[in-house]
């Protein structure tokens, strides 16, 4: 990344600082409510702070990119960047990935994130009109893929760019590791975790591990408090608990998430499920069996995705989705 294009993210950062709290960004908000109604407007505000603290200083961005120094690419390639739109700005970080390795990028919003994602190009282009950034198309012809989303999807564009270097990322989850003596601080970051942005992230911890004999009561206290849950979120909550209820499964109610005892991960956003472990070992097997299916883990343990509770959802430069080094990759280009 040249000292030009650090100070365009750097400008960047310094433009978003004022993100919500203007007449333009308070009418992007609504319009990006609008089109998806799950993006309200405080976690819209959340991600837009998160990316500006996380990924736009100049101190993070040069530090980060010291650890490439055969970039920015002398023959830049057509990277296609297919975005993700189950929580606001998702894409972000591939599509910096992409101008700071210098190459050109062909963006393609999800349909639930088209305004924002926009707005954030736009701004790039204002900042420098001369940046490599456009809209993917129809007829875009690219030289590369990166792309997130569902399963189906990933699968689909395999298909579609067979034969062209592609970095596919598909669903996943992440998990808390709990000891049962958490401080209240940890349980409202842990509880930060697992309901903001209504759970819907890959990062959003939907699965805890639990010692046996783990006391639910004080977790359970912490979710109860949560109060700003969403209209969706709290029809699908209820809707669970009347399935549990009928089936006769037993639960622990929060009134924000129902705590299932289960082996794999949930379905539905209103599920928390969780097992008991006897011993650390035992975690390091479950967390090693099932690291394919991780994109973080929350709390103590060893892992390479680990993070510390409530900063699940505050990804760094170097929290590459699926642990693959998108810049890595970006350089064997």
């Amino acid at each position: 990344m040249t000292k030009a294009m650090v100070d365009t993210f750097v400008r960047l950062g310094e433009q978003l600082d004022r993100f919500g709290r203007n007449a333009e960004t308070r009418q992007i908000v609504a319009d990006a409510e609008r089109e998806n109604p799950w993006f309200r407007p405080q976690e819209i505000e959340r991600a837009v702070r998160a990316i500006r603290e996380q990924m736009l200083r100049r101190e993070a961005l040069t530090n980060w990119l010291a650890a490439y120094p055969a970039l920015p690419a002398k023959r830049p390639a057509d990277v296609l960047i297919v975005m993700a739109g189950n929580i606001p700005l998702v894409g972000f970080s591939d599509l910096l990935c992409v101008l700071a390795a210098g190459h050109r990028a062909a963006i393609s919003p999800s349909s639930k994130d088209r305004i924002l994602v926009r707005y954030i190009a736009r701004q790039l282009l204002l900042i420098d009109p001369s940046l490599p950034l456009e809209r993917a198309s129809e007829t875009t012809r690219p030289d590369a893929v990166i792309a997130m989303g569902g399963d189906a999807a990933v699968r689909a564009l395999h298909s579609r760019y067979a034969g062209l270097p592609m970095l596919l990322r598909g669903s996943r989850s992440s998990v808390a590791v709990l000891q049962g003596d958490e401080t209240d601080a940890d349980l409202d970051g842990l509880t930060d975790d697992i309901l903001s942005y209504s759970g819907l992230g890959c990062r959003n911890v939907s699965f805890l591990l639990v010692p046996s004999r783990y006391d639910f009561s004080r977790l359970s206290a912490h979710l109860s408090r949560r109060q700003d849950i969403h209209p969706k979120h709290r029809h699908n909550y209820l809707q669970q608990k009347a399935l549990l209820t009928l089936n006769g499964d037993t639960f622990i109610d929060t009134g924000s998430v129902l705590l299932v005892e289960e082996e794999d991960f949930p379905s539905a956003v209103s599920r928390l499920h969780y097992r008991f472990y006897s011993s650390s070992r035992e975690v390091a097997t479950w967390l090693h069996d099932h690291d394919k299916e991780l994109q973080c883990v929350a709390g103590p343990c060893d892992h390479p995705r680990r993070v510390g509770f409530g900063q699940t959802q505050m990804p760094s430069l170097t929290d590459y989705p699926d642990g693959r080094d998108t810049m890595e990759f970006l350089s064997a280009l």
